[in-house]
């Protein structure tokens, strides 16, 4: 699949809105310090907790714990947090079990129209065992919401293969990671690109699909995921997490493919790394 441009498009304008995630989750080290809902550093003297959890999960408002919360319990994500290995990294894991409470009936191989790129990775042992180390603690839950070893396998895929490390300003690293639909998904890494994206703070309300500057091209049935994917954005994939946004770092014609990089380039050097410098995500 590739996004190209509908119309003429000049440089430093953002060509798709601000998109929501399907699921996203904060890294194992953050979640004492961090909203798990927006994914903010927590302010707050008193924060949320979500106490059931002995992960000590906690949210920096009422609002952020109203949307996330009924997330955190139903897909698992809490029962895994309990019962998980200390030194088990489960980052990836927490965002597969909540990829697939919000996409139970789609198909293998290709879940909400992402890549899932499964016998590639069978061939790096390194990805592979990533995969089913995640596995493993998905299907370790006792009441798990994941009927099979194969779903947990291909929601990991899917994960590990379009998942962003999402970073704020000019924090000092990730904060977690997030998996968009193929409103960006489908958008191919170059290393000679004409976009870049950033994240943006979470609010709630829909997304108007008139103000993609993009389009989709591809296979028939990859094309009717992304009509179904635009229809939801009408209501929003869900209402937490950093919304991401693509933007053009130089004039594209009409009909071109629009490209992504992992850098910031119409930002001073010192700036752009500091943004961006440790938010190398995983695009294919």
């Amino acid at each position: 699949m590739e996004m190209r441009a509908i119309d003429d498009t000049c440089m430093a304008r953002d060509v798709t809105p601000p998109l929501p995630p399907i699921a996203a989750a904060l890294h194992d080290h953050l979640l004492r310090s961090h909203c798990s809902s927006c994914l903010r550093p927590l302010n707050l003297p008193h924060p949320l907790p979500h106490s059931a959890c002995s992960a000590a999960v906690s949210y920096c408002s009422a609002s952020c714990s109203a949307a996330d919360l009924p997330l955190h319990v139903s897909s698992g994500e809490c029962s895994l947090l309990r019962s998980r290995p200390l030194s088990a990294p489960t980052t990836d894991a927490r965002v597969s079990l909540r990829l697939l409470l919000h996409l139970r009936r789609s198909s293998p191989a290709r879940i909400g129209g992402l890549w899932s790129n499964r016998e590639a990775m069978k061939e790096e042992e390194e990805v592979w065992g990533r995969v089913e180390e995640g596995v493993a603690l998905m299907m370790s839950i006792a009441d798990r919401r994941v009927s099979t070893e194969e779903e947990a396998e291909a929601a990991m895929c899917v994960v590990v293969t379009n998942a962003v490390e999402v970073q704020f300003g000019t924090g000092p690293g990730p904060v977690g990671i997030a998996l968009y639909g193929p409103g960006f998904s489908w958008f191919n890494h170059s290393c000679s690109p004409n976009a870049c994206y950033r994240f943006v703070p979470a609010w709630p309300g829909p997304v108007d699909p008139d103000s993609f500057r993009v389009s989709p091209a591809g296979e028939e049935s990859a094309l009717k995921a992304w009509i179904c994917d635009e229809n939801r954005l009408y209501d929003g994939f869900c209402r937490y997490g950093p919304r991401i946004v693509v933007r053009s770092i130089k004039p594209i014609r009409k009909g071109e493919e629009v490209c992504v990089g992992y850098l910031d380039l119409l930002q001073p050097k010192q700036q752009t790394w500091g943004k961006n410098g440790s938010s190398l995500g995983t695009l294919t």
